[in-house]
């Protein structure tokens, strides 16, 4: 069973995990950070050791973790960072707390390109209408600016 420490702290970046399973380039752990793939939410990337994750899937109670190479070897201590460019993207943003049971708050005043929605106003999340991923898309690219 691997402790899902997300669910605790949605911002948590970096952790450190004992190897509890092994097959190929994917290990279990005993503790993860790691949000897995699911729900319609890409799951998080970052490094165990090092070595790339490229894959999270939870089976049963037991995320596992591919990387990019060999997996290091079962009771052996990893440390984890997830990847805080993807983190702080806001896809990410809204999955993570979500996950932890908080409530997505946003600037509403902020949104208003997406205009009075009640879906925005009375879910504090965006429509996955057209102009709502145009208008994240803008958002992204001012930030980057």
């Amino acid at each position: 069973m691997t402790e899902l420490l997300y669910l605790r702290d949605a911002y948590l970046r970096e952790f450190d995990a004992r190897v509890t399973a092994a097959d190929g380039e994917r290990v279990a752990l005993d503790q993860t950070a790691f949000y897995p793939t699911g729900g319609g939410q890409p799951h998080d990337v970052g490094t165990l050791d090092d070595a790339p994750v490229v894959d999270v899937r939870k089976e049963g109670d037991v995320v596992w973790h591919t990387l990019s190479g060999p997996a290091p070897a079962v009771g052996a201590s990893v440390h984890g960072v997830v990847d805080i460019e993807q983190f702080e993207s806001f896809g990410a943003l809204t999955v993570r707390p979500l996950a932890a049971g908080e409530r997505v708050s946003l600037d509403l005043a902020s949104l208003d390109e997406w205009g009075d929605e009640p879906s925005v106003r009375e879910a504090g999340i965006p429509p996955s209408s057209e102009r709502g991923r145009a208008a994240r898309r803008r958002r992204r690219q001012e930030r980057k600016a």
